[in-house]
């Protein structure tokens, strides 16, 4: 009669391969292709099982766009990302329009801030609801061309 620790190992084993590979790979992420989207405020896109959001732009003081300015300034840009469907870690992500991160990877993808629109003009500040950001979304793992 085999022992118990040689009933249980192939059991051990199935478990510590599941652990090893992380939610990601649960929900087949890290080889999604690249892709540019945009988004508006509340806005949501579905990546193979990944849930991305944009919430909010924050901290917005880019130049103007009728004002000569020295620095660029920066805005911030908030996201979500979680699983589409049932419960899951979820995950803030904040990324930036001219200081760092502008890039940021979490639950197997890499999300590239690319543009947040509009620019804003002197004395008008910007409704939340009138923003849309540009993205790049890819894997971690994709290798395609």
């Amino acid at each position: 009669m085999p022992s118990k620790v040689a009933r249980m190992l192939p059991l051990l084993l199935l478990a510590a391969c599941a652990a090893e590979q992380g939610p990601e790979a649960d929900l087949g992420v890290a080889d999604t292709p690249p892709a540019t989207i945009t988004l508006r405020i509340g806005d949501e896109r579905d990546f193979s099982g990944v849930l991305l959001t944009f919430l909010a732009a924050a901290n917005d003081s880019r130049c103007p766009s009728d004002v000569q300015c020295v620095w660029a300034g920066d805005a911030s840009v908030e996201l979500g990302a979680g699983p589409a469907v049932g419960l899951g870690p979820h995950q803030q992500l904040v990324l930036h329009t001219n200081s760092e991160p502008r890039s940021v990877e979490a639950m197997g993808l890499r999300v590239t801030l690319l543009e947040l629109r509009p620019t804003p003009s002197q004395g008008s500040p910007i409704p939340q609801q009138e923003y849309e950001v540009d993205l790049r979304v890819v894997g971690l793992n994709w290798r395609g061309s």
